[in-house]
């Protein structure tokens, strides 16, 4: 685990250190998801976000699309 002292500016922004964003391939303009668990902040780019959604699917072998053509024809899911 890495750890880095950070700061919270009087505008509320915290600069993540430039080791973290090189590790993670963060960029400039790149959007953040932030999650609070308990007392802790989480936070992941929105392409982790959704590759970690896409793998949840993956794993209950799921069509979206054809569970949407159930709802919508009004049928039981």
């Amino acid at each position: 685990m890495k750890q880095f002292h950070v700061t919270i500016n009087g505008n509320g922004r915290v600069v993540i250190p430039a080791p973290i964003r090189k590790e993670l391939g963060i960029k400039e303009g790149d959007e953040l998801m932030i999650t609070l668990k308990g007392e802790n902040i989480q936070m992941q780019t929105v392409k982790q976000s959704l590759n970690k959604l896409q793998n949840i699917i993956k794993k209950k072998n799921v069509s979206l699309s054809d569970e949407l053509i159930k709802i919508r024809r009004g049928e039981v899911v």
